[in-house]
C-alpha cells in the first residue's frame, strides 16, 4: 500500500472517531470541550498573523486544531476564516480579533469555505464588525449563504457519506446581501471581487496584495491564498500539518483532512500537486501544528505520493 493508501486508510478510521466527537460536540449547543488554544493572533510574517485553537474531541486522545488568519494592508485588515461553533473558542477569538484590530478596521471575513470549523464565529463577528463584509467564491455560496447542506455534494469516499449524514445542516447563517462579495473562476486577484449583485465592493485590497486559486477537492468553492509581499500560502484544507500518534505526541506530520471531510479525494490529490507548483517560500494550512511548510517540504510530500 503506499503512502497515499495509508493516509485515506488511516483517514478514514479517524473520520469516524470524528464524526462521534463532533456529533456530540454539535449536541451540546456548541460547547465544545477545550485542548490548547491561543491568546492572541501572533505574527508569523510581515502583517500576517494567526489565531490557533485545538478542541479536544475526545479528550487526551483526538484533537482537531484549526487555525484563523489576518492580513493587515495599511490600517485595514482581512480576516481569513472564523474558526470553530463552540462558545469556548468564541469567546477567546472574539477578545484576540477585537485586540488585534484596535488600531484599524476590518474590512472583510474572507472564507476559504464553508465547513463548519472555518464559519463557526462568523455570525458574532459580523455582529461585533457590522461594516465588514464577508467573501467566499461563488460556488460555496450556496453552503454558507444558501441553506444547502454538504450532504447532497457526490462523493467518491464513504467516509464522507456517512460523517455529512450523522452531522447537521448547523449552517443557517441569513447574510445581508450587501455584505456579500464573491470571487469566481479558477484564480485571480482578491482585488476582483464583486458584490452579490455584481456591484462594486465598499472596500477591496490593493491589487497583488492577495491572490486566489481554487482548490475544489475538499470543497467545491474551497481557495487557498498567496499573500504576495511575503510569498506565503494560506492553504486551507488542501494539506494538513498535524501531530500523530496517540495522544499526539508525534512531530507534525504533511498529510490531507480526513477523507470524511473531504468529497473529492482524487481531487485533492491533484490539489496538493498543484499547491506545491505554486511560487511561495511557506504554506499555512488551516490545520497545523507547526510553523508553516516550507516550499522544499510540500513538494518533497507531494513526490512521495507517486502523483
Amino acid at each position: 500500500m503506499g503512502v497515499l493508501g495509508k493516509a485515506l486508510l488511516t483517514g478514514s478510521l479517524l473520520t469516524v472517531i470524528a464524526g462521534i466527537g463532533i456529533v456530540a460536540v454539535v449536541h451540546r449547543s456548541y460547547e465544545g470541550p477545550d485542548g490548547v488554544q491561543s491568546q492572541r493572533f501572533d505574527g508569523i510574517a510581515t502583517d500576517l498573523f494567526r489565531f490557533g485553537h485545538t478542541m479536544q474531541l475526545i479528550p487526551k486522545a483526538f484533537e482537531a486544531h484549526v487555525s484563523t488568519f489576518l492580513i493587515k494592508s495599511g490600517r485595514n485588515y482581512i480576516l481569513i476564516d472564523a474558526g470553530w461553533p463552540t462558545q469556548n473558542h468564541t469567546l477567546l477569538f472574539m477578545a484576540a480579533l477585537k485586540d488585534a484590530t484596535r488600531a484599524g478596521t476590518l474590512r472583510w471575513i474572507l472564507l476559504t469555505h464553508g465547513h463548519m470549523d472555518h464559519i463557526g464565529s462568523l455570525k458574532e463577528i459580523m455582529e461585533a464588525f457590522p461594516d465588514a463584509q464577508v467573501v467566499m467564491h461563488i460556488l460555496e455560496a450556496p453552503y454558507v449563504a444558501g441553506g444547502v447542506s454538504y450532504s447532497t455534494i457526490p462523493a467518491d469516499n464513504w467516509a464522507y457519506t456517512i460523517l455529512h449524514s450523522l452531522l447537521p445542516n448547523f449552517v443557517k447563517l441569513q447574510l445581508p446581501m450587501h455584505r456579500i462579495l464573491y470571487v469566481s473562476g479558477e484564480s485571480g486577484d482578491m482585488s476582483e471581487v464583486k458584490g452579490a449583485t455584481g456591484q462594486a465592493p465598499q472596500w477591496a485590497p490593493a491589487k497583488g496584495l492577495l491572490e486566489y486559486v481554487r482548490m475544489p477537492g475538499h470543497a467545491p468553492g474551497q481557495i487557498v491564498l498567496l499573500h504576495k509581499p511575503t510569498a506565503s500560502l494560506l492553504a486551507a484544507d488542501t494539506i494538513t500539518n498535524l501531530r500523530g500518534g496517540f495522544l499526539h505526541k508525534t512531530a507534525p506530520q504533511l498529510g490531507f483532512a480526513p477523507p470524511g471531510a473531504t468529497s473529492n479525494l482524487t481531487q485533492a490529490a491533484e490539489d496538493a500537486k498543484a499547491l506545491a507548483e505554486l511560487e511561495i517560500s511557506t504554506a499555512f494550512p488551516s490545520h497545523d501544528h507547526g510553523a508553516g511548510v516550507p516550499k522544499a517540504a510540500l513538494v518533497g510530500f507531494v513526490q512521495s505520493l507517486s502523483l
